[in-house]
């Protein structure tokens, strides 16, 4: 797995911020790239910004779905111990940090699913970060929900890789699991 901890409109350290988690699962069958970003948890799909990594709790704000499956949100809470702030830098060179994920459809509660640990995390430099793209990089058997959204955040995640001089990831060069 790869992963990054982002701030998203990039607001100066010390004030709330939207926060950012992107995930990417070298799958055998191709990468999964998970995008979340700090919501309320209760409405699913609202962004809220978040005074430090400790108390931001993430969601995937578009739902997935399988064929015959209702539509489930992938959420990320941080475990205890992570920091308070929420610069990028206090990150850097930390302890590990620990994420419980769990899935809930749209009247459901949160039900865990598994849990992620960044044992090393590290600076990369702006031009080296990986492209995460969760439009292209899904699994065949899960589409986004609801599907009309797919086509505009292709576009976004297209601009985004541009303004960035950002390629594709190659999936022959990743490692799997």
């Amino acid at each position: 797995m790869t992963a990054r901890l982002s701030r998203g409109v990039g607001i100066p350290d010390g004030l709330p911020d939207v926060l950012g988690l992107a995930i990417r699962l070298h799958r055998t069958s191709g990468p999964w790239d998970l995008l979340l970003a700090s919501a309320q948890l209760s409405t699913r799909v609202v962004l809220w910004p978040a005074r430090g990594w400790a108390s931001a709790r993430y969601s995937s704000v578009t739902a997935y779905c399988t064929e015959d499956g209702p539509p489930t949100w992938v959420f990320a809470v941080p475990d205890t111990g992570q920091p308070r702030t929420g610069s990028t830098a206090a990150l850097v060179d930390g302890d590990p940090l620990h994420f419980t994920l769990s899935l809930a459809t749209a009247r459901g509660h949160a039900k865990a699913a598994g849990r992620i640990s960044l044992d090393s995390p590290t600076a990369v430099a702006e031009g080296k970060q990986p492209a995460f793209d969760p439009v292209i990089n899904l699994p065949a058997e899960l589409r986004m929900w609801p599907e009309w959204l797919a086509a505009p955040r292709r576009v976004a995640y297209q601009a985004s890789r541009g303004g960035r001089s950002a390629a594709l990831p190659n999936p022959e060069s990743e490692p799997h699991v």
